[in-house]
């Protein structure tokens, strides 16, 4: 409970901040008046300031110009987002229910019909009492056998014939 005393630092510290705004506003204004009413006389920094003023100059015409590009290539909203735009105008807000309806009915895309309307129709009673198809292309294939000329006894007496001879198992 403070009372009285916190009041006066209170208006104590806002008369304070005031001041110095103020006193900040004046030395920026004065060293704004200054920065513009001097010439520049230094052929070297001339140059620079010249052409770094000429880059910016060219930026901003180029962001402009690309602003301006992408504003006309963006993709056209969804017409499906006709109504939001509807709500946004301050004719729908002011409006009573029954012109607000109105005016988001009319902002709605009209359908082209049913859905699935443009599809084949099925026979269910065919699907039902016909036979299914064979899922042969399903099975897996088996495996290719190399074709093989000699008998199993051929085959073992070439491979005996291939290995060096053994000598006795000790």
């Amino acid at each position: 409970m403070c009372g009285n005393a916190c009041e006066i630092r209170s208006l104590r510290a806002t008369l304070s901040a005031v001041m110095v705004v103020a006193v900040l506003g004046q030395v920026s204004e004065r060293s704004a008046a200054a920065l513009v009413g001097t010439q520049i006389t230094d052929p070297a920094n001339e140059r620079t300031i010249y052409i770094a003023a000429g880059g910016l100059l060219l930026l901003a015409i180029a962001l402009g110009v690309g602003t301006l590009w992408w504003w006309r290539t963006s993709k056209v909203e969804h017409p499906a987002l006709g109504p939001l735009e509807v709500m946004g105008t301050r004719s729908w807000w002011r409006g009573d229910w029954t012109a607000r309806s109105r005016r988001l009915d009319a902002a709605r895309p009209t359908a082209p019909g049913p859905v699935g309307a443009d599809e084949d129709e099925v026979d269910l009673q065919a699907l039902a009492t016909g036979s299914p198809l064979p899922f042969d292309d399903l099975t897996d294939a088996p495996p290719a056998s190399p074709a093989v000329s000699m008998s199993l006894e051929e085959l073992v007496a070439s491979l005996d014939a291939e290995s060096p001879a053994a000598g006795p198992a000790p």
